[in-house]
């Protein structure tokens, strides 16, 4: 028994030591074999395991293996799937090549209904059969926001983060790892990965909108499905639908879905928000496309490999407007587990993105580039070129009337909290500490809204300059309210002011000295008779005044 258990103790050693040395990093570029051209987002996954990356926008990839020999499985829309062995004798660098399918496809002849609807109704048909059996899961993400103006990148933020999800107790995610340009000095800057849009759900949060996704259930009574195109992946079809909205009264996406024929699994999507979503204030135009893949992992449930954000983003207001920022969000998802149980801890927090404090400042992010999509040449640049002193105002810098007024203050100067600075540095701290300082809880109750309850706060930017922001929940609609505004002292020692603002929110049809809304409200609670009628108003306000 003695040498049976010395044997046994060996072997589980040899194993654990083997486990550990026979760890591999490799890194190349993923090219058409054909034409040497670079893919971008392609989708290398170690078959058999939830592990794997993308490649980046000009093809490159870093992946890190865990045991060896292990099988990577590359695949690309119109490519022929490639399986690559990697052992320990295998070098480092492997350039990944993908052959193009030409396949002859029957003419698309449309007599009735378009075959896209047929094809959306199975999708939306088999995606209820598997989505009810995904109680939980839990994976890790990279995520990495770059902002340019029209001539260079002006910022870079990269975390790492462990992601979860239960049916029943929603998201959570702890940030482990964080980078950034160094004209970011702010403490707890990070980007969830968990924010992002998961265009497989029914519904989509995107700009603060609930939008109806294009598997809902009701999804054939908003779009528009039409079949534009057949491609391949491998023996299989995949089938290319263009997507529309049917109306501008329900917030919709556009764009184009990708479907696997045979799984009806929807593999790819590119979509950006219709013109029925509202944008929310001071954003004027938001020509951003999302695009995501999604794998089923050689499993029934189809998870999102990544998504991709990429587009112009343009902000202004009356008399004051920045340059058009360009937009470019990724994020990446590896190394999931399905339907085990999440920690209880991780639950007992309300918060939803949580920072692991002692992990991000212990972690050399520099270590991780093989779990991390690898940067571009022109993200390489900026970091090593990007300082402190290239402040966001210096790279966005406001115009219109209103942009002389903005006064821009250093850290030493003796402001009060609610002043928020132009400094880099300060920028976020100042505005968190103006933010809390100026909450305003907001809770009252009519027979229409029913319950009314939200914040609003006000930023201070110097003495002469205010914003303000709310948003309140009604439970009687279950729709948002929200508002916005501007005052501008039109000089320092002077009162004459100018504002602006904008609500939308439900309202009384006429005001009362004798019924003031707390009164009211109070009345409503204990069963008494509503004082007053109401409607759904959106206006836009301007005064000025001394």
């Amino acid at each position: 028994m003695k040498r049976t258990g010395l044997v046994f103790a060996l072997t589980i050693l040899f194993a654990s030591y083997t486990s550990v040395f026979a760890q591999k990093i490799i890194r190349g570029t993923v090219r058409n074999a054909v034409t040497n051209e670079l893919l971008p987002t392609a989708n290398i996954q170690v078959e058999g395991t939830f592990r794997g990356t993308t490649s980046n926008l000009e093809g490159r990839y870093a992946l890190e293996l865990k045991s060896l020999p292990a099988t990577i499985k590359v695949s690309y829309i119109g490519y022929a799937t490639n399986r690559v062995t990697i052992t320990d004798e295998s070098p480092s660098t492997i350039h990944l090549l993908l052959k193009p399918i030409v396949l002859e496809f029957k003419e698309i002849v449309v007599t009735g209904e378009d075959p896209a609807v047929s094809i959306m109704r199975e999708v939306i048909k088999r995606k209820q059969e598997w989505q009810k059996k995904l109680k939980t899961f839990m994976g890790e993400a990279y995520t990495r926001l770059t902002l340019e103006n029209d001539s260079s990148i002006v910022l870079i933020i990269e975390n790492t983060s462990e992601v979860y999800w239960d049916r029943e107790k929603g998201t959570r995610e702890i940030i482990k790892s964080k980078n950034h340009t160094d004209n970011i000095q702010e403490e707890f800057v990070f980007i969830p990965a968990m924010a992002f849009s998961n265009f497989y759900d029914d519904d989509v949060e995107d700009l603060g909108n609930q939008v109806i996704g294009p598997t809902h259930p009701d999804a054939l009574k908003h779009y528009n499905f039409k079949l534009v195109g057949q491609r391949s992946r491998d023996d299989k079809i995949v089938f290319d639908i263009e997507v529309t909205p049917k109306t501008m009264l329900q917030p919709t996406f556009t764009g184009r879905l990708a479907v696997l024929d045979q799984d009806y699994a929807m593999i790819e999507v590119e979509l950006k928000p219709s013109k029925s979503v509202i944008l929310p204030f001071p954003i004027d135009e938001w020509n951003v496309y999302n695009k995501q893949q999604f794998s089923n992992f050689g499993q029934e449930y189809w998870l999102p490999v990544d998504v991709n954000s990429n587009g112009d983003v343009t902000i202004s207001m009356p008399g004051l407007s920045l340059p058009v920022i360009k937009y470019r969000q990724l994020t990446r998802f590896v190394n999931y587990q399905v339907n085990v149980p999440l920690p209880d801890s991780i639950y007992a927090d309300k918060t939803i993105f949580q920072i692991d404090s002692v992990s991000v400042k212990n972690i050399d992010f520099a270590s991780l580039k093989a779990k991390t999509v690898p940067l571009t040449m022109r993200e390489t640049r900026a970091y090593e070129t990007i300082d402190s002193t290239f402040t966001m105002e210096k790279a966005f810098k406001p115009k219109g009337f209103l942009a002389r007024f903005i006064e821009i203050t250093s850290s030493t100067d003796g402001s009060s909290a609610g002043d928020v600075k132009s400094d880099s540095s300060g920028f976020a701290a100042n505005m968190v500490k103006s933010l809390r300082k100026n909450l305003r809880p907001q809770l009252r109750y009519n027979r229409v809204g029913e319950l009314h309850v939200g914040l609003g706060s006000a930023l201070n930017f110097g003495s002469r300059i205010s914003l303000r922001f709310s948003g309140a929940y009604k439970t009687g609609q279950k729709e948002w309210a929200y508002g916005s505004g501007l005052t501008l002292r039109l000089h320092k020692r002077s009162n004459t002011y100018i504002s602006f603002d904008y609500k939308k929110d439900i309202e009384q049809r006429y005001s009362s000295y004798n019924y003031p809304q707390i009164l009211n409200s109070v009345l409503n609670v204990f069963g008494r008779e509503d004082y007053f009628d109401y409607f759904w108003n959106e206006k836009y306000v301007v005064k000025m005044g001394h």
